[in-house]
């Protein structure tokens, strides 16, 4: 069996093209890939029910600041992307703290601390490396 990689085709082209403007993602060319960094994926994180927010860092240690992307799910089960703000009854937002060349650290909270109990939410990440550098 050849080794054919991953392939995806605009619509109406085919498969077998050598043509590489015919292809959205080619695995022969240079693409973005997503750094598995954490084996326990997706983290929770737990905002007590005494505070407004709770932080968490990923940390990557590449050396240089990548391309992410940051999601949360919230109390409802929503996926929200990071920045963002839930629309369940919480509100629960999300926002990038702060991006070194090693880590990238987000916080959750809720803009007013209403809830009598710790609230425990997922935390998806995916971190793009240069595929240069790998």
């Amino acid at each position: 069996m050849a080794d054919e990689g991953i392939k995806a085709v605009i619509d109406g082209k085919d498969i077998t093209s050598t043509t590489p403007e015919d292809y959205l993602i080619w695995s022969k060319y240079y693409n973005l890939k997503a750094l598995d960094l954490d084996a326990s994926w997706p983290t929770s994180v737990t905002i007590p029910a005494s505070t407004y927010n709770a932080s968490y860092t990923i940390t990557h240690s590449l050396g240089y600041n990548p391309l992410y992307n940051l999601f949360f799910k919230d109390q409802s089960g929503r996926i929200v992307h990071i920045p963002g703000q839930s629309t369940d009854a919480y509100a629960t937002r999300g926002r990038i703290l702060s991006e070194t060349v090693n880590a990238i650290t987000v916080r959750l909270g809720h803009s007013v601390n209403t809830h009598t109990s710790d609230r425990i939410y997922e935390v998806f990440h995916f971190i793009y490396v240069d595929p240069n550098s790998i």
